[in-house]
């Protein structure tokens, strides 16, 4: 009996436990939109633009060998030189530190909306600007050669 009583006690005691987002209050504001991140995390490289896949830690922006072009490849990041680092001027000094590895400016590179593309077009939020030239390779670390 003392069992039973001790139990319902428990049970009476007990706040309802709710799994999901919470209820707003009435009345209340709704909340804020998650903060957009500049971040691509892990997305297949094949579905990033040209500025996700500078920003990608997995990835990695090739210009198209041997001639100028507005297509640029996104391809998953191979070897010390590449995996982990951004191809951001942020990172010069963390590729420097590597051995075997330099950082390579851009050489005829603009970033501006329509100056070049991958699978996926620059979005209409991408900046217009002019540049000289465009076409080259974007900036990286590359291995010393």
């Amino acid at each position: 009996m003392r069992a039973a009583l001790a139990v319902a006690l428990l049970l009476v005691a007990c706040d309802t436990v709710r799994v999901g987002p919470a209820e707003p209050s009435p009345g209340a504001p709704p909340a804020p939109a998650p903060a957009a991140s500049d971040d691509p995390g892990d997305a297949p490289c094949e579905t990033l633009t040209r500025a996700a896949c500078l920003r990608s830690l997995v990835c990695t922006l090739e210009a198209p060998s041997g001639r100028r072009s507005d297509r640029y490849v996104c391809r998953p990041a191979a070897g010390n030189c590449e995996i982990g680092l951004r191809q951001l001027d942020a990172d010069r000094d963390r590729c420097d530190a590597r051995v075997g590895c330099m950082w390579r400016s851009a050489s005829c590179y603009c970033p501006c909306r329509g100056s070049g593309r991958t699978t996926i077009e620059d979005p209409p939020s991408a900046d217009v600007c002019g540049c000289a030239c465009s076409g080259g390779p974007p900036p990286g670390c590359v291995p010393r050669g």
